[in-house]
């Protein structure tokens, strides 16, 4: 059994693979946009401002806009 009385989680974390997210994300958007002919490649999409680097850090630490630092990055991990 993976917990017992013992082995009890406080937390349980299922994390995506990046390209999976960015991919997902990017097929999201192309269908969100269906309506105004919006022709974009995945590597387009990518570079654009459409794109959220770091989501998941910077879901953890707040920082939706600002650029990341190697605190950032850090803290985020310590979250998990």
């Amino acid at each position: 059994s993976l917990f017992t009385s013992s082995l009890t989680a406080r937390l349980f974390t299922i994390i995506r693979h990046p390209l999976d997210r960015a991919v997902a994300s990017y097929e999201q958007y192309l269908q969100q946009n269906s309506d105004q002919n919006v022709v974009m490649t995945l590597d387009e999409y990518i570079d654009s401002p459409e794109f959220v680097q770091n989501w998941m850090t910077r879901f953890l630490t707040g920082k939706f806009y600002s650029p990341l630092q190697k605190e950032d990055i850090v803290l985020s991990g310590s979250i998990l």
